[in-house]
C-alpha cells in the first residue's frame, strides 16, 4: 500500500511538470509600452523585441549615458573623417580617439533601439570628446608623477628642454659634462663647471590628450619649464637711470644677473639696454624641474692688514700720526658652490694660495680714548660679499647693497672701529645702525633682521658682529645697505672708494 502511494505522488509531480513546461519555455510576450523606453539623452527607444539576446554598445561620457551605439566600428570610421577635416593638417601623422571620459560598455539585451548614431557624434563633436596622439612628457620624483603636459612631438620638446638648460649652462659646457669630460683646471680667476644634473625623473612617451592641452611649439614649452603652472607673472616698467641690479634690487631681491635671466630674449632685442617704458619680467622661475649646478670658482681676493695703535704720550690728546701705511695683501680664494635653476645655494672654500703679504698699519695717538678711534681703513661689513646693488643702480640710492653669498641672514660686522652714535628704524632702510668712527667717517647699516641689540655709546672694534642681514623696511629681499658718511662735509659716499669693489659684483 505505501509502495503504492509513493507512485500515485511520483506520477503527480511528473505530470505537473510536463503540463506547466511550455508555459515555462515560451518567448516573454512584449507589451506595446515596454517597448516605449527611453535611454541616455535622446529620444532612443527600444523598437522591437527579439526572440534571442543580441550585443548593444551603451556609450558614455564622465559615468553619464550618451546613448547606444548600432556599431562602434561607425564611431572609428567617424573619427578619421573628424581627423582628416578638421586636424590632420596642423597635427599631421597623428591618431584621433575618444577622450578619456569616453567609454563604451558591452551589453546583451532583447530589444533592438532606434538608430542614434548621429545625435551621438555631433554631441561628441560639440563637447570637444576627442583626445589627439602625442608626445607625453611626465615628470615625477621620488615618489610619483607630480607634473604631466603633451607637446605636439618630441623635437619640439627638446627644443625647450635645451633652452631651458642653456639659461644655466651654455651648450657646449653640456657637452662636455655629457661626454664625462670637465673643463680645465683653474688656475686662473674664473669658473669652472664640474657638474650639471636633472633632480626629477622624465619621462617621454606616445600619449593621448585634448587638441587645447597639446603645446605646439617649443616657445610654449619652454615657459611651462620656466614656470610650470604659474600663468601669473609680475613686470616692471622701466624708468629713467635704472640698471639691472637696482631693476632687481626693487623687485623681490633679485641680482642683476637674474633679472638678465629673466629677460634674455628682451634685453638681446635692445642690445642689452634698458630702454624707459619697456617692461621687464620680475617673477623668478617656478619650474617643474630642478636643475643642479655645481662649479669651482677661483677669486682674487683681499687680505686686510692689520692695524697697531701705539700710545704716544709726546702726541698731543688730539694728535693721531700714520707712521707706517697699511698695505692689502692678496690671496686666490677656490670656492666650490651649488646653483638651483640659477639660484646659489651653498658654497664652501676649498683651498687658498697667498700671493702677496700684507704690511700692518702702525698709527701713533696721543689720545688716552685710542681704542675708540678708526683705522680707517674699512672692511667688507660682512663674510663672503657680494655687490648686488652698486651706488646708483637706481635714482636716489647713494651706498651699496650688500649679500653674504653663502648665508642669506649672515651676520653683520663693524666695518671699523667706532662708537654707536645712532640705531632704530627707517621706512626705507628698516633696522639700521650707525657707527662713528672718531675720524670724520661714520658708516651706516640698513635692512637689518632685527633691532640692533648694542646700546648707544657702545664701542666696538672692527669685525665685531653688531647685527644680522635682514630684509626690513622697503626691501624685498634680504641683504645689508652700507653706506660711508663724511660726518664733516655730512655727505654720503660711495663705500666703493674706501673698499675694493672690483670683483666683489655679484
Amino acid at each position: 500500500m505505501k509502495r503504492f502511494l509513493l507512485y500515485a505522488v511520483c506520477f503527480v509531480i511528473a505530470s505537473a511538470i510536463v503540463l506547466a513546461k511550455p508555459f515555462v519555455l515560451q518567448t516573454p510576450v512584449w507589451s506595446e509600452g515596454d517597448l516605449a523606453m527611453e535611454n541616455g539623452m535622446f529620444q532612443q527607444k527600444a523598437v522591437r523585441a527579439l526572440d534571442n539576446a543580441t550585443t548593444i554598445y551603451r556609450l558614455y561620457d564622465e559615468g553619464k549615458q550618451v546613448g547606444i551605439l548600432s556599431d562602434p566600428s561607425r564611431l572609428d570610421h567617424y573619427l578619421n573623417e573628424v581627423y582628416e577635416t578638421q586636424y590632420a593638417e596642423d597635427f599631421p601623422g597623428e591618431r584621433l580617439v575618444a577622450g578619456d571620459g569616453i567609454s563604451i560598455v558591452k551589453e546583451q539585451s532583447f530589444f533592438a533601439y532606434s538608430n542614434a548614431d548621429e545625435e551621438i557624434f555631433d554631441y561628441l563633436l560639440e563637447n570637444d570628446c576627442f583626445a589627439l596622439s602625442c608626445t607625453e612628457v611626465s615628470i615625477a620624483d621620488d615618489t610619483d608623477v607630480f607634473a604631466r603636459f603633451y607637446v605636439q612631438n618630441e623635437t619640439i620638446y627638446q627644443q625647450a628642454l635645451d633652452k631651458f638648460l642653456s639659461l644655466f649652462v651654455d651648450e657646449e659646457t653640456r657637452a662636455l659634462l655629457t661626454s664625462g669630460r670637465k673643463l680645465a683646471e683653474l688656475t686662473e680667476p674664473g669658473t669652472r663647471i664640474t657638474g650639471l644634473s636633472i633632480a626629477e625623473t622624465i619621462t617621454v612617451d606616445e600619449g593621448y590628450a585634448p587638441v587645447d592641452e597639446i603645446m605646439r611649439d617649443s616657445e610654449e614649452v619652454f615657459d611651462y619649464l620656466c614656470y610650470g603652472d604659474e600663468t601669473k607673472k609680475e613686470y616692471y616698467t622701466i624708468e629713467e637711470g635704472d640698471t639691472l641690479s637696482g631693476v632687481g634690487a626693487k623687485n623681490n631681491g633679485l641680482t642683476g644677473s637674474q633679472i638678465a635671466l629673466l629677460n634674455r630674449d628682451t634685453l638681446a632685442a635692445s642690445e642689452g639696454k634698458l630702454i624707459p617704458g619697456d617692461r621687464l619680467c620680475v617673477t623668478y622661475f617656478t619650474s617643474p624641474l630642478t636643475v643642479t649646478l655645481t662649479r669651482e670658482v677661483l677669486k682674487e681676493e683681499v687680505i686686510y692688514p692689520e692695524t697697531m695703535v701705539v700710545k704716544d704720550d709726546s702726541l698731543s690728546e688730539d694728535e693721531r700720526i700714520v707712521v707706517q701705511d697699511g698695505i692689502m695683501g692678496s690671496e686666490n680664494v677656490l670656492y666650490t658652490e651649488t646653483w638651483t635653476n640659477g639660484v646659489l645655494v651653498r658654497g664652501s672654500v676649498v683651498s687658498t694660495r697667498r700671493n702677496s703679504e700684507p704690511v700692518d698699519q702702525i698709527i701713533h695717538d696721543g689720545s688716552s680714548l685710542s681704542q675708540q678711534k678708526g683705522t680707517g681703513l674699512l672692511e667688507w661689513p660682512c663674510e663672503n660679499p657680494a655687490v648686488t646693488c652698486e651706488s646708483g643702480c637706481y635714482i636716489g640710492h647713494t651706498g651699496v647693497n650688500l649679500i653674504n653669498r653663502y648665508d642669506r641672514y649672515g651676520d653683520v660686522l663693524a666695518a671699523d672701529t667706532g662708537i654707536i652714535s645712532d640705531a632704530g628704524w627707517d621706512s626705507v632702510y628698516g633696522n639700521y645702525v650707525i657707527i662713528d668712527h672718531q675720524n670724520g667717517l661714520s658708516t651706516y647699516y640698513g635692512s637689518m633682521n632685527a633691532p640692533c641689540s648694542l646700546s648707544i655709546g657702545t664701542v666696538v672694534q672692527k669685525g665685531d658682529v653688531i647685527g644680522e642681514i635682514g630684509m626690513s623696511g622697503s626691501s624685498t629681499g634680504p641683504h645689508l645697505y652700507f653706506s660711508v658718511i663724511n660726518t664733516e662735509e655730512e655727505v654720503v659716499n660711495d663705500p666703493c672708494s674706501y673698499l675694493p669693489c672690483r670683483g666683489y659684483e655679484q
